[in-house]
């Protein structure tokens, strides 16, 4: 990451300088390293720390609509409310239908659970989320099996 800070407004210079002062960023340095911490170790790092891709998915439960006899009988916790007032960037339907306008469904126990597929912040945060699955995945991958055919 580099920092520009040449023939910028005042007002921004102002900013930028109390920006690097809040990171404990050195002044005289302009390229930045990105890394994962709590601390950055050397005077060229921003560290970040960010939520577990498990965090992430909890999170994204919260706006899960859990059918009330699902709760009721234990098979699923109730989170409780999300308490935000903000667009959900998840939401997942539940019914007893199929859906007719789905982006994902799966039926599970005798329940559809759906994301609309007018809903934009679902079908984003499903993309990332399969992203975020797929760079978790350190697992070795097995080669194809080869297919050798003689030419004569």
């Amino acid at each position: 990451m580099t920092i520009q800070d040449k023939e910028i407004p005042p007002a921004l210079a102002e900013e930028l300088a109390q920006t690097r002062k809040l990171l404990r960023l050195d002044p005289d340095v302009h390229e930045f390293k990105v890394v994962f911490g709590m601390l950055p170790e050397s005077n060229d790092e921003i560290a970040f720390r960010t939520r577990s891709v498990l965090r992430i998915m909890t999170f994204l439960a919260l706006n899960v609509q859990v059918p009330d006899n699902h709760l009721a009988d234990g098979r699923a916790l109730d989170l409780g409310d999300a308490g935000s007032t903000t667009q959900p960037q998840l939401t997942v339907h539940s019914g007893c239908e199929e859906p007719c306008d789905d982006y994902a469904a799966v039926q599970y126990q005798g329940y559809w659970f759906w994301i609309d597929h007018r809903d934009f912040y679902s079908k984003r945060s499903m993309a990332y989320l399969k992203i975020l699955l797929a760079l978790a995945d350190t697992a070795q991958k097995e080669a194809a099996p080869a297919l050798t055919i003689r030419a004569n």
